[in-house]
């Protein structure tokens, strides 16, 4: 028999230990509640007990039901879709039924479906390669002319030709060779968004792919199957923060030749390269920074020779965006890009022939953060256009890397430069409302085209380059769609509101709207704001519990300008919160880096600022404020209870990363360098560190299998909160990734919150009878039942907590 591996060994330890405390604080609540007693901070009385149970037992949960029915109709009916333009008119489809506007005098009448709609697209004729999945790439990639399939298999590249079937190597793999070629490892695939590892160029007479020696990376062993009859290894590769990096190359192989050349890249072994493309004149482009991620080029490669020269380079004193917006203009030399230079994001125009070439655009102090067209002279358009998409999925549409991305539909030559870029900046009257702007392609003539006062986004542009169409919303505010008319020289005027949320949504259904409020960062300099949401039957008179839906890390925007009619969890009877903070994005550089080296610093400190500043309010108990998040989020909610425990009563941390040294290289030295240059950083950081020190309420959720925050961060933590006899409550989903979908996760989660903000004792108080169904003893929470990933909730949303879109972790 082979002994253990010691590593394994103490996994496997800590992980039944884990599950063991669960069983015995399920099997012995008299005893859980004596510790407790001891830590002097006994629960509320109450004839629910600790029994806990399934979410529908929760006193007041047939109040969730019934707000959980009503929200998704409010802020309903303000956007239109299937736009189709003439000269004179626009006709487009809002709700069940088509109506057409008179382009001059804005004057709007019922329609019918235009003749000669737009046919559907051919989805046969679509690629069918596969899709990679979170955090992996592509196996397979066609050529443009559908001839040639790359195909990665057993460490290396293959090339099929599509009509015979055949495969053959496009290079030799040597013995014993380390090196991956056409595939990436979990970190670029999760922090640089690398879906892709082998890419062909637009003739398709180039394919270049990555080589990738992984072999200095430390393995991490998670365990799979726990609740089954024996575990398994699910073995990776994973740099955590300190830990050796892959070390990446690129190559290209030449088809008519069978030629495979290496691109030379740079001799800094430890370096990230990624963003790879082509650019129409066959150079291969790519990004490269440096491991501490506070320089950037933009490279560009000759795929006959390997030799490579830097077309752009951007620095910064803390991290430098690794992803700058990037669009060419239709000669594909010249493109639009975004520098941070000034402390905020700014356009520029630039040669990818001449490094030297740099034409300012905007000279704004405040960002933009998103390219919408780029307008150049073309030839003559059609009268008539067609405009298949919904407006609801073109905003959710990332803007694309490629000159396809630019107007097909393009306006008169009458501007200076000869074009203009149209984009969007938050320049609104609260810093994440989104303004529609426009300058020419010499920098001159900058407009902003919308009004400052609500957040707007979904433009749709008439072929005349004459009209536009976009929605306007707050956060409390719902969605309204309006026309404007437009010209050179006088900017945008309002002619008609082609559809509008009903505005007293939340006062026919008896409910108090959402409110946006202000305050001052715990700097005591920088504004802030947030969204408090009200219970059904608010009563200023009477105190509520406030809870605080948190994730503030990097990158990641949960107040985004966009109408929140938020969670039906509140109908339990208290207030939830979303909170601003520092460290978060779009809002330049001093505010994206006032957390650089000490995560869980300054963005915490926000949020006690935001929590102290309602809590002046007569409807708020201070004395009964949580917090609950997941991932980051759950990395902030262990963090509040640690160092605000008398701010925060109780906290839910879902997937947490307890300490910054388990998590990976990209993301956390991003932020906060390696632990040897910023030892400090990562102890402050530290949840585990702090664990000894618990005095409120902490429940801690993590599935098993989670191959991005691994479970060994919660695990750590309840090790280091048993070994300093502080009592805390857990919970387990053995088959559950990052995302977890079992519906015992929100019923603990509230049965949790239920209790320690006193939501079960005002329910005795109250005199609600406890359901037949809940006992005065424990209950057992069944486990999960499904792994299946999960993918990012709607803000608000009363769904089981994940890990948003695009952040990590």
């Amino acid at each position: 028999m082979r002994p253990t591996p010691p590593r394994l060994t103490k996994v496997l330890r800590a992980g039944w230990y884990a599950i063991l405390f669960v069983l015995i604080a399920a099997a012995c609540p008299a005893s859980i509640q004596s510790s407790m007693e001891a830590a002097q901070i006994a629960p509320a009385k109450n004839p629910w007990g600790n029994a806990g149970g399934k979410f529908k037992d929760l006193p007041n949960a047939e109040k969730v039901d019934e707000l959980a029915a009503i929200l998704p109709e409010i802020g309903r009916g303000g956007k239109i879709r299937e736009l189709t333009w003439t000269p004179s008119t626009l006709t487009f489809h809002r709700g069940d039924n088509w109506y057409t506007v008179e382009l001059a005098s804005g004057v709007i009448t019922s329609s019918s479906k235009p003749e000669g709609d737009a046919p559907a697209p051919d989805k046969s004729k679509w690629p069918k390669d596969p899709s990679a999945g979170r955090a992996k790439q592509r196996t397979q990639t066609t050529s443009p002319d559908g001839n040639f399939k790359a195909v990665h298999r057993d460490g290396g590249v293959y090339l099929e030709n599509i009509e015979t079937k055949t495969q053959k190597p496009v290079m030799e793999m040597k013995t014993g060779e380390n090196i991956q070629y056409g595939t990436a490892d979990w970190v670029y695939g999760e922090e640089l968004d690398q879906s892709d590892a082998m890419w062909w160029s637009n003739d398709g007479k180039f394919l270049a792919f990555y080589a990738f020696d992984d072999s200095q990376v430390p393995k991490f062993e998670l365990l799979k199957g726990w609740d089954a009859l024996r575990t398994s290894n699910a073995t990776m590769r994973y740099p955590k923060a300190g830990d050796a990096n892959s070390v990446v190359g690129l190559m290209v192989f030449e088809v008519a030749t069978g030629r495979v050349v290496t691109i030379d890249v740079g001799d800094d072994r430890q370096q990230y390269i990624y963003g790879v493309r082509w650019s129409d004149h066959n150079e291969l482009l790519y990004f490269r920074t440096n491991r501490r991620q506070n320089s950037l080029d933009l490279m560009a490669a000759t795929p006959t020779t390997g030799a490579t020269r830097v077309v752009v380079n951007e620095t910064q004193d803390t991290w430098q965006d690794n992803r700058p917006l990037f669009r060419f203009l239709n000669d594909g030399d010249r493109f639009i890009w975004t520098s941070e230079k000034s402390g905020f994001n700014n356009l520029e125009l630039r040669k990818l022939s001449d490094s030297a070439f740099v034409q300012p655009l905007t000279h704004l102090a405040f960002p933009v953060v998103d390219i919408v067209y780029i307008n150049e002279p073309a030839k003559a358009e059609s009268a008539h256009t067609n405009v298949r998409d919904d407006q609801d999925d073109q905003d959710n549409q990332p803007s694309q890397n490629n000159s396809a991305a630019n107007d097909s539909a393009t306006e008169p030559a009458t501007f200076p430069g000869g074009g203009q870029v149209w984009y969007i900046a938050n320049s609104g009257a609260t810093a994440r409302f989104a303004q529609i702007h426009r300058v020419n392609l010499d920098g001159s003539g900058e407009q902003q085209l919308t009004d400052g006062a609500s957040h707007w986004s979904g433009l749709q542009r008439s072929p005349d380059g004459k009209f536009f169409t976009a929605t306007a919303e707050t956060p409390t505010t719902p969605p309204r769609t309006v026309l404007f008319q437009l010209d050179a020289i006088n900017g945008a005027k309002e002619i008609a509101t082609l559809a509008a949320a009903p505005a007293d949504g939340f006062e026919k259904n008896n409910l108090r709207a959402p409110e946006l409020f202000n305050f001052i960062a715990a700097d005591g300099v920088t504004p802030l704001w947030g969204e408090l949401f009200f219970p059904p039957n608010f009563d200023a008179t009477h105190k509520y519990p406030l809870l605080i839906d948190v994730y503030g890390g990097p990158g990641v925007l949960t107040l985004t300008g966009r109408f929140d009619a938020g969670s039906p969890d509140r109908a339990l009877g208290l207030l939830i919160a979303k909170i601003d903070n520092r460290g978060t994005p779009q809002r330049g550089k001093a505010f994206e880096s006032a957390t650089y080296l000490k995560l869980c610093g300054p963005d915490l400190d926000d949020q006690v600022a935001g929590v102290k500043s309602l809590a002046a309010r007569p409807y708020v108990d201070a004395s009964r404020v949580a917090m609950k998040g997941h991932s980051y989020g759950g990395t902030m909610s262990a963090m509040a209870v640690l160092r605000y425990p008398e701010v925060f009563c109780a906290g839910v941390a879902g997937a947490p990363v307890t300490d910054w040294r388990n998590y990976d290289t990209i993301y956390t030295e991003r932020y906060m360098r390696t632990p040897k240059e910023n030892p400090d950083g990562y102890d402050a950081g530290s949840a585990v560190k702090l664990a000894a020190t618990l005095k409120s309420h902490l429940l801690l959720i993590h599935g098993l299998v989670d191959d991005n925050v691994h479970p060994s961060n919660t695990l750590q933590m309840a090790k280091a909160m048993q070994d300093a006899e502080v009592p805390f409550e857990m919970m387990i989903f053995p088959d559950s990734d990052h995302g977890i979908h079992s519906p015992a996760y929100k019923a603990k989660a509230w049965w949790f919150l239920a209790e320690y903000l006193g939501l079960l004792q005002q329910a005795a108080e109250n005199k609600i009878k406890p359901p037949a169904s809940v006992s005065n003893e424990s209950a057992a929470v069944p486990p999960s039942t499904s792994a299946t990933p999960a993918s990012a909730p709607t803000p608000g949303a009363s769904v089981t907590p994940t890990q948003p879109a695009g952040a990590t972790p």
